[in-house]
């Protein structure tokens, strides 16, 4: 994403540019605001490479066509459409043929495998190809680590990156998918990156049948998917630095609704007994403009203290573009508890020389300073987008 970072430093974004990158994710983008912003002057290069960047080119190029707007991109049209058209493809043919190779020896096996993010989202999307799947995470317990290797590999899986020190998945690939790798969870991220209480193994033990694909496998109940992919999209590497995870949390969430209901104080028990209230709720607002609702009562935005600048930052509407810059911040106030902030601060040293880690004191006052400084003068409260 330094790509990104570079374009906030170097162009002038325009309001209509990023309007259009929150809109494109919308299930039901509306045409009235796509033309409007068409009608200010869009930046036609730079908004595709952004939306190429988020993961959100397909999104984009539907959203342009439904309001006939598609020619405002000039030659980057041409390019969003090849794009958008090769997704398509994929997912009518290649992605089914992958999740049926990858799940079905484990399940013949008996084995369980839950399936993670992309293939349990694809189908919530209104139309065929608009979410990319870059590969399939699987998470099986420790205990069934070893026999799922073996079973993936009698069935033409080869391994191409083993799980050493420091990794917490075992990677694999097929010759029949050349570009679609195959990643045996045994955890979600390295110590150093852990911000809540979210474990694997206790995923894994809320898994219910599900099929995917065409594929019966295991998938998350909706609640619990939730506060999955808001935890996933804001953890501490991650920090809400691709749209396409938000518009997953859209696109579940609005296809829940219009098939049924959603338990929002369960969500909140969940959040709150796994440590990630903040992260699901940052989540939430932010998705808002995306066309998700949710009571907002439930999930209120820090109002005072130290986080209140940070979460502000956060939820303006060009974050997308300008993530990069001065974010450390919102990385630390994302995460629920002191003693888990002070853990990711610290693990950030791991890479350190010796003469870095002398002055790692010095760091520490210099930012808590910052932090201070920040909530003095920063706005009081950030801006919510809830519904």
């Amino acid at each position: 994403m330094a790509e990104i970072a570079e374009t906030a430093e170097n162009d002038v974004v325009s309001e209509s540019t990023v309007t259009l990158l929150w809109e494109a994710c919308r299930k039901y983008p509306e045409v009235g605001t796509i033309r409007a912003a068409v009608d200010s002057g869009i930046q036609p290069e730079l908004l595709v490479m952004l939306a190429l960047n988020h993961r959100i080119g397909p999104l984009l190029w539907r959203a342009m066509t439904a309001a006939g707007c598609a020619d405002s991109l000039g030659p980057e049209g041409v390019r969003l459409k090849e794009l958008s058209d090769t997704f398509r493809m994929q997912a009518l043919t290649l992605h089914p043929h992958a999740v049926a190779l990858a799940v079905a020896p484990l399940t013949d096996a008996g084995l369980k495998p839950l399936i993670m993010k992309g293939p349990t989202l694809m189908d919530r999307y209104p139309e065929t190809g608009l979410r990319p799947m870059d590969d399939i995470d699987l998470f099986l317990p420790a205990g069934d680590h070893e026999r799922a290797i073996d079973v993936l590999c009698a069935s033409g899986w080869t391994v191409s990156r083993a799980m050493t020190r420091g990794l917490y998945d075992t990677q694999f690939r097929h010759p029949g998918l050349p570009s679609i790798p195959l990643e045996l969870h045994l955890g979600l991220e390295g110590w150093h990156e852990r911000s809540n209480r979210i474990e694997p193994t206790w995923l894994w033990e809320q898994r219910i049948p599900a099929e995917y694909l065409g594929t019966p496998a295991f998938g998350l109940p909706l609640e619990v998917e939730v506060v999955s992919l808001a935890a996933h999209a804001g953890k501490p590497y991650h920090g809400f630095d691709r749209l396409i995870w938000l518009a997953d949390l859209t696109m579940a969430v609005t296809d829940a609704q219009e098939h049924g209901e959603i338990d929002w104080d369960r969500i909140v028990e969940l959040a709150q007994a796994t440590e990630c209230m903040t992260v699901v709720t940052a989540a939430l607002h932010m998705a808002a403009r995306m066309g998700l609702q949710f009571p907002g009562r439930l999930f209120p935005l820090p109002t005072t203290g130290w986080r209140t600048v940070p979460m502000a930052k956060l939820l303006r509407a060009d974050w997308p573009v300008h993530h990069g810059q001065g974010t450390f911040h919102v990385r630390f106030a994302l995460i629920d508890t002191r003693w888990r902030r002070t853990v990711l601060f610290f693990a950030g040293s791991r890479n350190f020389s010796w003469s870095e880690r002398i002055h790692l004191p010095q760091r520490a006052t210099a930012r808590a300073l910052e932090v201070f400084r920040a909530s003095r003068h920063g706005s009081s409260r950030p801006e919510s987008m809830a519904q």
